[in-house]
């Protein structure tokens, strides 16, 4: 319910002229889908989670074009890369220490 109100809001502000004097609401400036770079919401979120949970702090290592932007809905791509970025390092924070040997790295490969 909530993406699809954001949706239509944002669609909405894009046709309608902004009234003299006026701001378009924060994140619509260019509609729905915006440039997005996934090697940047990838770092920041290694960087939020390395200092929100220091026990999960595993190398990441990213591949591929880091220089790839994509037109995406920037706050989707950001919860889903956060949810499957955290089970990832949680999980090889946790095996490691279970082995009892250092967390290989993980691997994240932008295409």
């Amino acid at each position: 319910s909530r993406i699809g109100t954001h949706l239509l809001g944002s669609a909405f502000f894009q046709q309608v002229p902004t009234p003299s004097g006026g701001k378009k609401p924060a994140g619509v400036a260019m509609g729905v889908l915006q440039p997005t770079s996934p090697a940047s919401l990838l770092g920041a979120l290694v960087e939020s989670f390395k200092g929100q949970h220091p026990e999960y702090a595993v190398p990441v290592d990213i591949q591929g074009n880091t220089e790839t932007s994509i037109l995406y809905i920037p706050g989707h791509l950001r919860g889903i890369l956060r949810e499957v970025l955290h089970n990832a390092m949680r999980e090889t924070a946790s095996n490691a220490e279970v082995s009892g040997v250092q967390p290989a790295p993980v691997k994240v490969r932008i295409n």
